[in-house]
């Protein structure tokens, strides 16, 4: 009896699922008479996938949440800064005012499943495995990983190469804005992942190797850290555009490093067994 009430849904979760769900499936329907931009169909397509992630209590879901509320909080940031600047315009004024309200209440419900009670329901579902994980890594190494995470992504863009050109040559061969536009950020993506995998996948096989066993903890830390030098180099004017490139390096670099992560945990897995063998006598 006491562990079905332990499972039991809290409020945090219950309004989650009710408020986002129900703000999303407006917005499917909405882009369902819009077809001229597919990508709103997509991304509330995966938002109502994840929020019936979360709903079952799955560890995946509730993190694409926290990587699409990285953005968000950015765009809140640069929306009420605009507001600053702009004071003399009332139209724009008001304007700015909205989407700043409008950002900080997405951060606000996405950030619900990241409550005590949200945190407390997700251990239970899933065996209280990523509380003991997490206790196992001191505040000082948390620390440490974020850090040079940071150095890490910001060394990364140095030897990262250039497929511009490449990208306009296959730009050519389309019309329309969206199917361009997928092929810069395709590009863009790729030549971001080779400087990652130059720079920052080599650090997370070392730290999987030597602290195996927490990979999800350890790539939200590294993709923490990371993404901070992304915040210097905001890319267009439109908060579609940037949030297309931001979002899709965060993919890249929790990928990069999950990636590592799991590398390492396997290299560490195979040493071992080279030393059991070693040790059993002939």
């Amino acid at each position: 009896m006491e562990e079905k009430l332990e499972l039991k849904r809290p409020w945090s979760i219950k309004f989650f699922v009710v408020v986002v769900g129900l703000l999303f499936t407006i917005g499917l329907i909405t882009s369902l008479f819009d077809l001229s931009k597919p990508w709103k169909l997509i991304y509330n397509l995966i938002i109502l996938v994840s929020i019936f992630g979360v709903w079952q209590g799955r560890v995946w879901a509730r993190n694409i949440f926290f990587i699409l509320t990285l953005p968000y909080i950015l765009f809140f940031g640069l929306g009420s800064g605009a507001t600053l600047l702009n004071v003399h315009s009332n139209q724009n004024l008001w304007y700015q005012f909205y989407i700043a309200i409008a950002m900080i209440s997405i951060v606000f419900l996405f950030l619900m499943t990241f409550l005590k009670p949200s945190r407390h329901w997700f251990n239970t579902v899933n065996g209280n495995k990523s509380e003991k994980k997490s206790a196992e890594l001191s505040w000082q190494f948390q620390l440490m990983i974020i850090l040079t995470a940071m150095v890490c992504s910001a060394l990364g863009p140095s030897i990262t190469p250039s497929l511009l050109p490449l990208a306009k040559e296959f730009m050519l061969n389309f019309s329309t804005y969206y199917s361009r536009f997928a092929i810069l950020i395709a590009f863009e993506s790729l030549s971001f992942f080779i400087g990652n995998m130059a720079i920052l996948f080599p650090f997370s096989v070392s730290i999987g190797y030597w602290k195996k066993g927490n990979i999800a903890i350890l790539t939200r830390l590294i993709t923490i850290g990371s993404i901070f030098i992304l915040l210097l180099f905001p890319v267009g004017e439109t908060v579609f555009v940037f949030s297309g490139f931001f979002i899709s390096k965060v993919i890249v670099i929790a990928c990069t490093a999950y990636l590592g992560l799991i590398l390492g945990k396997k290299l560490s897995d195979y040493v071992v067994k080279l030393k059991q063998l070693k040790a059993i006598p002939s």
